[in-house]
C-alpha cells in the first residue's frame, strides 16, 4: 500500500484515522498504521491503552510508564520497536539469526536508499540495532490471551 500521489501522506489509514481524507506534513502515519493494525485485529486495547495516538513519542511515554520495553533478545512476532528519537515505528516479525530483526511499518521505504520514517509504503524491513537508523526501544504490548 502506498501513499496516492506520492508525497502527500494521503492514505487508507489516516483517513480511517482521522474519519476523513487528509494530506500534508501534518499527518505522517508509521504510527497510525500500528494504530490500525492493532484496531483491525481486535486487539485496539493492547495499543496506548486503546487510546488514538499518531505520535511515536506518545508510544515511548506510554511503553514507560505501562512497563512495557523489553529487551531486543527478547523480541518476537507482535512486539513493536522504535526509531531513532522515537520518530518511527513498526512490528517485529521474527528476530533473525545474525542479530536483525524482520518488522513490517507503514510510511517507510522498500529499500534502504529511501527515507525510513516518511517513504509512502507499507514494507516488510530488515532492522538492525546500530547504523543509520537504529532500533532503539523494543515494546511488548500486553495482548488479549497471553
Amino acid at each position: 500500500i502506498m501513499e496516492e500521489p506520492a508525497g502527500t501522506n494521503k492514505v487508507i489509514f489516516n483517513t480511517e484515522y482521522y474519519g476523513q481524507e487528509v494530506a500534508g506534513d501534518d499527518y505522517p502515519w508509521c504510527c497510525v498504521f500500528v494504530w490500525w493494525c492493532f484496531y483491525k485485529s481486535g486487539n485496539g486495547d493492547a495499543f496506548y491503552n486503546g487510546e488514538k495516538t499518531a505520535g511515536c513519542g506518545a508510544v515511548y511515554s506510554w511503553a514507560q510508564s505501562d512497563g512495557l520495553f523489553i529487551n531486543g533478545s527478547e523480541a518476537k512476532y507482535g512486539d513493536l520497536v522504535l526509531f531513532g528519537n522515537n520518530e518511527h515505528i513498526e512490528f517485529v516479525v521474527c528476530k533473525n539469526d545474525d542479530g536483525s530483526y524482520t518488522t513490517i511499518g507503514g510510511n517507510t521505504s522498500p529499500e534502504e536508499s529511501g527515507s525510513q520514517s516518511n517513504g509512502g509504503c507499507v514494507a516488510m524491513r530488515t532492522r538492525y540495532t546500530t547504523g543509520d537508523f537504529p532500533i532503539t526501544s523494543f515494546i511488548r504490548p500486553e495482548y488479549q490471551g497471553e
